[in-house]
């Protein structure tokens, strides 16, 4: 065995290397880039002989190794130096945080964000940034009223019939509420807006508004009539009619499952998590056949000497791997025996021809290589470039020889507990509307608020951060509304945009930077632009669109993309401008709800209410990836949106 290895080593020695390879004195061929970087990669450290004094760049830090890190790295509580010199007590015991950053102290020397102080998570890797905080730091300000569980709500909230604090706290206690003269009380005391008694609307919970003997003496609104291939639900909404008796209630009063005969499957087939049937020979193909992918669930890989600590015979049969070189010849060619490699350990001559690490086998050896790296081929290890994993990193990943390193893009930096990147500034909110009213939350302070009341059937929202404006649509009114966010609350401050031509406008994206505004129309079906004041308004899509739905632009590239959730679900782009249009997603998608964009990472999110899934593609549709498939998460959602990490709304 010793000299097949030595003929292997001298045969090696003969090869040329390739471009960008350089050779060593042993004959190994290691990547020039590999040259003079302070690592004995040819195992006999002729690359790094006759190498020229290395100086490093103003902008690096010089490693006691003589190797050179970008100086943003250094004490940032990741070693980078080979020695560890970025991250050693000497080196960080020097090191000051600017004024607008927070010393975490100890040996790091670690800064973060001021904001992130006494915010309610360990920033600091010792927690120092959440240590002498104010004693009534999470008391509510002095106008909202404090749930049991700690969290806020506004007093508009207090005894609504709605369980805003989701421990009930806010419901307790509280008085049958008295109705305006201009409200109307429903039969479970619950107060509406008189103008929504019997306009065809249930918007009471008892739908007490729209009873047949109350609303007897006027003309009840016809339920309207569903378009040709949809199944109109009891409760007066269209689904598509192969969603009937599917096994998926989407109806409201989940009608369309009533009086549904039960599906069975044909013994040549399986049946799917959701009731449908595909042919048995696509289970365990390795490909998604079913809606839910329960057709790849459990699937085990059946090739028996495949398994860990088994052993393959040269006539093909499997043994045990502990019977090899026992002794007893268990393969019937007595290939587990062999006389002159049992008790050998071919690793003590010059490492097996390994360059970094060799494992000695009961027959034979392995190659190895250390963290980081990878096998190129059966005894030389390469860098392996962790970056071409997009989850490696949340924003930004940079490879660099055996290891790599996440960083953070602009109003962002590294959070030293998740190794997420985490953005600087106020406390994040999300505001969201639930048809009747526009209503805030603070991401952090858990602080609850209601920014607009009393609409109708507001289904489509968007914000303007930087001009502190907001934008919103009515389904009922059929309009389209703005107001800067603090004066929402007062209808006088509410500026009508668009009030005519609309039928059922459910989508809307604003354009931050040229200031326009994007709606969809799945009444007339179309895609429209308008100024941020309502004028210059055009048309830009009204082909081949059947139910457009959510809409989100991306200004800084120049485009924007768009749900359909019609018979062909889809989802499109084009540009801002309505040409170049092309489909991204046109497969294994029914109801593609609502849509959001990561700028950051370059990567478009949406989620499917009929198939009860989260997913997500490249802005060019590429590398899908399914992030959740949940009916339990996912019953209903309708609009998600993407801060640090990726919300969803149901």
């Amino acid at each position: 065995m010793r000299t097949d290895v030595g003929k292997l080593v001298l045969l090696h020695a003969d090869l040329e290397c390739e471009a960008g390879q350089f050779r060593c004195l042993n004959g190994r061929c290691v990547p020039t880039l590999w040259r003079c970087d302070d690592d004995d990669d040819c195992s006999d450290n002729s690359d790094e002989e006759d190498c020229p004094k290395k100086t490093c760049a103003a902008t690096d830090f010089a490693c006691k190794n003589g190797q050179c890190v970008p100086a943003r790295w250094r004490c940032d509580g990741e070693p980078e130096c080979a020695d560890g010199s970025d991250e050693a007590d000497a080196t960080c015991s020097r090191h000051t945080c600017p004024p607008e950053k927070f010393d975490c102290g100890g040996a790091t020397g670690k800064c973060v964000s001021l904001s992130w102080r006494c915010d309610g998570e360990r920033d600091c890797e010792n927690g120092a940034d959440e240590e002498q905080c104010a004693a009534d730091a999470k008391a509510c300000p002095a106008k909202d009223f404090q749930c049991r569980n700690g969290k806020c709500v506004a007093p508009v909230f207090l005894c609504d019939g709605d369980d805003d604090c989701g421990d009930g706290s806010d419901e307790q206690k509280c008085a049958a509420p008295a109705c305006g003269p201009h409200e109307f009380r429903c039969n479970d005391s619950e107060c509406i807006p008189a103008l929504w008694d019997c306009d065809g609307d249930a918007d009471c919970k008892d739908k007490s508004d729209e009873a047949m003997e109350h609303c007897s003496r006027r003309t009840e609104p016809q339920k309207p009539r569903c378009p040709p291939g949809n199944f109109q639900c009891g409760s007066g909404e269209c689904v598509h009619l192969n969603w009937k008796c599917d096994g998926d209630a989407d109806c409201k009063d989940k009608s369309d499952e009533a009086s549904c005969p039960v599906l069975t499957c044909r013994p040549d087939e399986f049946q799917c998590g959701d009731g449908s049937c595909i042919h048995g020979s696509k289970q365990c193909n390795k490909v998604h056949d079913c809606p839910d992918y329960s057709d790849e669930a459990g699937c085990v890989n059946t090739t028996k000497c495949e398994r860990p600590k088994r052993f393959r015979c040269k006539n093909g049969e499997c043994i045990d791997g502990s019977k090899v070189c026992d002794g007893v010849k268990d393969c019937k060619d007595w290939s587990d025996e062999p006389i002159k490699e049992c008790g050998v350990n071919e690793c003590l001559d010059n490492n097996g021809g390994c360059s970094h690490v060799c494992r000695d086998q009961r027959i034979g050896y392995e190659c190895d290589c250390p963290s980081g790296y990878k096998l190129l081929d059966k005894k030389t290890c390469g860098d392996i470039d962790e970056c071409e994993n997009r989850d490696a990193c949340s924003q930004i990943c940079i490879n660099y020889k055996g290891d790599y390193k996440c960083e953070c893009h602009e109003g962002y930096e590294m959070d030293a507990v998740s190794k997420t990147c985490k953005a600087v500034g106020k406390s994040p909110y999300l505001m969201f509307t639930n048809r009747h009213e526009i209503r805030r939350i603070d991401l952090l302070k858990s602080e609850y608020s209601q920014v607009v009341p009393t609409l109708k059937n507001a289904v489509a929202l968007d914000v303007d951060v930087a001009a502190n404006r907001m934008f919103w649509c009515d389904l009922y009114h059929r309009k389209i509304y703005s107001a800067y966010i603090n004066k929402a609350s007062d209808a006088s401050q509410r500026v009508t945009l668009i009030d005519s031509a609309l039928h059922s406008p459910e989508g809307l994206a604003v354009d931050w930077v040229h200031k326009n505004l994007y709606w969809t129309d799945s009444g007339d079906k179309s895609i429209s632009v308008a100024t941020a004041d309502g004028r210059k308004r055009k048309v830009l899509v009204a082909t081949e669109m059947s139910e457009p739905r959510a809409i989100a632009v991306d200004p800084g590239r120049g485009f924007m993309y768009w749900s359909d959730w019609g018979n062909q679900a889809k989802i499109e782009k084009a540009g801002m401008n309505g040409v170049d249009r092309q489909v991204l997603v046109s497969e294994r998608i029914e109801w593609p709800n609502g849509i959001t964009l990561d700028l950051s990472n370059h990567r478009l999110y949406w989620v499917d209410s009929k198939l009860h899934l989260l997913s997500s593609v490249d802005l060019n549709g590429d590398n899908r990836q399914v992030l959740l498939s949940s009916q339990q998460h996912l019953g209903h959602p309708f609009a998600l949106a993407v801060f640090q990490f990726v919300r969803s709304l149901g």
